[in-house]
């Protein structure tokens, strides 16, 4: 008998769900190799006693600015949005963006949360898929030419530019050329998308900067007082190898950047990834907030014209 049009959805319906649960698998896979090879070289005990004597109060100072690197960053994706004509109250777009944070945390791809904005707000606004892809899309590329540029920057002011050895000329033609290379490249190839792009740079620079105050917070907590610099350059260059997202949150991959590089930038690798494993506990503290909060709320969804409202409820 052929196959009716409602047993093939059936069918992908089913596809689908087998495909995540694998990569769910493999993402537990790699997150529990990653964690075990960090093990195999750091005593964990150590690192246990150094997290537990973290000074409070640079701890809390780390906690204030990473949420506040997240309401910028909140507000830069509202511009995104506003670009397509989804207009969202700052206090709905900031609901959003946590509950987003928390379902990054276990979906597979580590962009489920995105995936997750885009579902509802095509529901609520009925803007194309396409459209709303595009303004998350581009949201994270901002992120990332910022995390680029700064993470560059401080490995030239740091002892970290030793590990570019013969490539530390292109690197350089990579810093100089990161900003321009995006301005130009949006304006030619996506014009719908340049009206705040100026904005929404300046927002992405100033997301990054708050998180290195956040970790420059965390390294006083542990009792680092030298090369601070050279502790958040790795970790920038760190975050950028999590962009891909193979593990939990990251975790393991920048505790193996840690322990990778400290041998030729004689940093502390217990200290390295002490001051990782924090970071991951306050990103997971700040997502896990989003899971007690409801996307459907009495906030409102402006669409178009601000004066023109639709309640969510």
């Amino acid at each position: 008998m052929p196959t009716t049009k409602i047993e093939k959805k059936k069918q992908i319906k089913v596809s689908e769900q087998v495909k995540n649960k694998l990569k769910l698998i493999v993402k537990l896979a790699v997150t529990g190799l990653a964690m075990w090879l960090v093990s195999t070289k750091v005593d964990l005990g150590e690192v246990a006693v150094a997290i537990t004597k973290a000074h409070p109060g640079y701890l809390l100072l780390a906690l204030l600015f990473f949420v506040l690197s997240k309401v910028v960053s909140a507000v830069r994706l509202r511009y995104f949005f506003r670009e397509i004509d989804v207009h969202l109250s700052h206090i709905y777009n900031f609901r959003l963006y946590l509950i987003g944070m928390f379902h990054n945390l276990y979906l597979p791809g580590g962009v489920g949360g995105d995936g997750y904005k885009v579902y509802l707000l095509n529901k609520e606004s009925q803007k194309p898929v396409k459209k709303l892809v595009s303004s998350v899309l581009f949201d994270r590329i901002s992120g990332l030419v910022a995390l680029l540029f700064l993470a560059l920057v401080l490995s030239y002011i740091s002892s970290i530019r030793m590990i570019f050895n013969e490539f530390e000329v292109y690197a350089l033609i990579l810093l100089i050329l990161a900003y321009p290379g995006y301005i130009i490249i949006t304006k030619k190839l996506f014009p719908g998308y340049h009206k705040n792009l100026y904005k929404t740079s300046a927002l992405s620079l100033l997301t990054q900067n708050m998180q290195l105050v956040c970790t420059y917070f965390l390294l006083r907590s542990l009792g680092v007082e030298n090369q601070i610099l050279e502790y958040q350059a790795l970790f920038m260059l760190a975050s950028i190898a999590t962009i891909v997202p193979i593990t939990f949150g990251g975790i393991g991959v920048r505790e193996m950047v840690f322990i990778a590089s400290y041998q030729v930038l004689a940093l502390d690798k217990g200290i390295g990834v002490s001051f990782s494993l924090l970071f991951f506990a306050i990103t997971a503290l700040v997502s896990f907030s989003g899971a007690f909060l409801r996307a459907k709320t009495k906030g409102k969804y402006e669409v178009r014209n601000p004066k023109d409202e639709v309640e969510l409820s």
